[in-house]
């Protein structure tokens, strides 16, 4: 690059354009070697120039013309700002005339009525599985195509649902966001504090079907049952020790004779 005194110019390395100021250089030079280091935040796009990436934005901006008033969050569609202002406001205006529960939008409540139903529009296409949720459609699909996109980003494992996703992603940074009231144990999954809880209750939901004993944790039940009611190899049924009919004469033991 060359500078000199007075209108001082900067060559290009690659074409020997000339420029009046090293920022003009610099951005000049970016479109030969194909670097986009100003990268829009809202989406994939990327720029060699930083005025570049502000006129791009405002394409965001003006998308977003419906704010929030309550945490001045945008969105580009006006029924989407109600329904998302529900969620300050905890109004629900849709009731389900089955049961009673409310709801923020009508597509929420258009998907519970399907329960009440029994309707199931997403049929499966490999098999004969139908569902009342599009969403619980993917889900299923993914166990015949084996697709699995939720991928960790801390080591080579996927997952065909974001739930296992996010539960795994915790090995990884120690994440316990499952809190016991009762002590200051934690947990990762919150079945898990769940079973913990019983402890501190002493409840024992899992009863035996074959005895009065019950437990707080299944797999407690699990093993005694395993122990004490599942039936034990090489061992005589109490029918085997019933009353027998006696041995036929002709084959009973002779009489022991004595010699007179």
């Amino acid at each position: 690059m060359k500078g000199r005194r007075g209108n001082v110019r900067f060559t290009c390395r690659y074409c020997s354009k000339g420029f009046q100021w090293h920022s003009h250089l610099a951005s000049h030079e970016r479109t030969h070697t194909g670097e986009k280091p100003f990268k829009c935040p809202e989406c994939q796009r990327a720029f060699c120039r930083a005025d570049g990436l502000q006129c791009h934005m405002l394409v965001h901006n003006k998308k977003k013309m419906y704010k929030c008033n309550f945490c001045g969050k945008g969105f580009n569609d006006k029924i989407v700002l109600e329904k998302h202002i529900y969620s300050h406001t905890g109004v629900k205006p849709f009731k389900c005339e089955y049961c009673g529960r409310a709801f923020s939008d009508s597509l929420s409540i258009e998907k519970h009525l399907l329960v009440h139903t029994g309707t199931k529009p997403y049929k499966c296409q490999y098999c004969v599985r139908s569902f009342n949720d599009s969403q619980m459609l993917v889900r299923h699909i993914r166990s015949h195509t084996g697709e699995k996109p939720f991928k960790c980003k801390h080591c080579s494992m996927a997952f065909s649902k974001q739930s296992a996703l996010i539960i795994h992603t915790r090995v990884h940074t120690g994440e316990k966001p499952y809190k016991c009231p009762h002590c200051t144990k934690s947990f990762s999954i919150s079945g898990n504090l769940q079973r913990h809880i019983l402890i501190h209750t002493g409840e024992r939901p899992y009863k035996c079907s074959k005895c009065p004993k019950a437990f707080n944790n299944p797999s407690h039940l699990s093993r005694h049952i395993s122990k004490l009611h599942a039936p034990q190899p090489h061992t005589k049924s109490p029918e085997s020790y019933a009353y027998q009919e006696p041995i036929p004469e002709p084959y009973a033991p002779a009489p022991v004779m004595t010699q007179q």
